[in-house]
């Protein structure tokens, strides 16, 4: 072969590596756009909204779906109901009377040819221009980066993973359902494909609580959520959330759109900063834009801290007073964040830790080498010697009034 040619064949071989490397590249990162948000070593916190954008639209509509996802939401969650002839629709109840103007008692009375027509009401019970959507619309009218959560029944999540095999959309939808951690992850494991699903677990049992996040992380499930009208429930007690929570062994989710879901937390600042404290870093909310607000902030003042924690780093500690470098240290130890490492922390303690460590910062004393400007007293030779002259001077004071007083008497 002559120069010409195997220079021609290596051009050509590059270029194959280079396009199926690129292929790769594109199908992978379009994974991580959808579920892999959950498994990204960027921790974030991921926003949920739940039926939807219901501000505008009404729940579980296609273009309540559109609009959260627009407004920031990583992932949306619908319920799915199952007409007559198995077609699942948007629904979030058998009670059609709740949902649309349907004649119907119940979406399982009715044919799909006609679950299309009938319209849906809004949150306050008006009927709109907004129809029923179909799963097999939504995942049409969706694209690959958008992430979709469907609560379904324990019995249809069999025919709802082969509607999602068959249109190719298992990786970027995560099925919702509540059924024990041991038998939902025994159920995906024996899944010909890769199927993400999410626990929930309502209990109030410390020993249930681990063995149900133990399930899940050891079956790479992306997240386990916990709901309870208690306040006190164990999923929020500190000993629980430090061990399995905190330490990002899983996304724990909290539902703060119903305070009967998250221990009667309200879902605003408040109730997300204590949930996200305790390690919750995914939170399913109905106030969309309020959260990613939130969010945004928290990001921007994480990105502050470890500015000014890089800025610390730098200090000449030989130019500086002890005490301001013993407060320097304390406010970074203290520090819920640090330079090199990813972890969430609430917008209410990285407001506490930016306060702290900017204090620190620029209160910084420099040291005159014999008195810290703080105040304390550095001891020295001269310094022992005067203290004890001092102390002679008055104590003579004292004998010299004490004889004068006595002689007057």
């Amino acid at each position: 072969m002559s120069f010409k040619n195997r220079f021609t064949s290596y051009i050509l071989l590059v270029a194959a590596i280079i396009f199926t490397t690129a292929f790769s590249s594109s199908a992978l990162s379009e994974k991580e756009i959808a579920v892999g948000k959950f498994y990204s070593t960027e921790q974030k916190l991921l926003c949920i909204s739940h039926r939807g954008d219901t501000e505008l639209y009404p729940e579980n509509s296609l273009e309540g779906v559109k609009s959260a996802l627009e407004k920031g939401a990583d992932f949306v969650s619908v319920n799915l109901e199952k007409t007559a002839d198995g077609v699942f629709y948007l629904c979030e109840s058998e009670s059609l009377g709740n949902v649309c103007n349907a004649p119907y008692e119940s979406l399982s009375q009715m044919n799909s040819s006609e679950a299309g027509e009938y319209k849906l009401y809004d949150i306050f019970g008006k009927e709109t221009e907004y129809k029923l959507t179909s799963l097999e619309t939504l995942l049409d009218k969706t694209d690959s980066e958008d992430g979709i959560i469907l609560d379904v029944k324990p019995e249809d999540k069999d025919t709802v993973y082969d509607i999602l095999k068959k249109s190719g959309a298992l990786f970027r939808v995560i099925l919702r359902v509540e059924e024990s951690a041991s038998k939902l992850t025994g159920w995906a494991e024996s899944k010909e494909e890769k199927v993400y699903v999410i626990g929930v677990y309502g209990g109030n049992i410390i020993f249930s609580s681990i063995s149900a996040v133990n399930s899940l992380t050891n079956s790479d499930m992306p997240a386990v959520q916990f709901e309870s009208k208690n306040y006190f429930n164990v999923a929020y007690s500190e000993f629980f959330t430090s061990r399995y929570l905190a330490e990002d062994k899983v996304r724990a989710i909290a539902a703060t759109y119903s305070p009967d879901l998250c221990g009667q937390r309200g879902d605003s600042s408040d109730g997300w900063n204590e949930l996200i404290g305790k390690g919750y870093s995914v939170i399913e909310t109905n106030n969309i834009e309020a959260f990613v607000a939130y969010r945004n902030e928290a990001e921007k003042l994480e990105k502050s801290i470890k500015e000014l924690l890089e800025r610390a780093s730098y200090v000449d500690p030989a130019r500086y007073s002890e005490v301001s470098l013993e407060n320097l240290e304390k406010a970074r130890l203290n520090c819920s964040i640090d330079v090199n490492t990813e972890v969430i922390s609430s917008l209410d303690d990285l407001q506490n830790d930016y306060s702290k460590l900017l204090f620190a910062l620029e209160d910084m004393k420099i040291s005159t080498g014999e008195v810290d400007t703080r105040g304390a007293l550095n001891v020295t030779a001269g310094k022992v010697i005067a203290a004890v002259l001092v102390g002679a001077a008055l104590l003579a004071g004292q004998i010299f009034i004490y004889k004068m007083r006595r002689k007057k008497s």
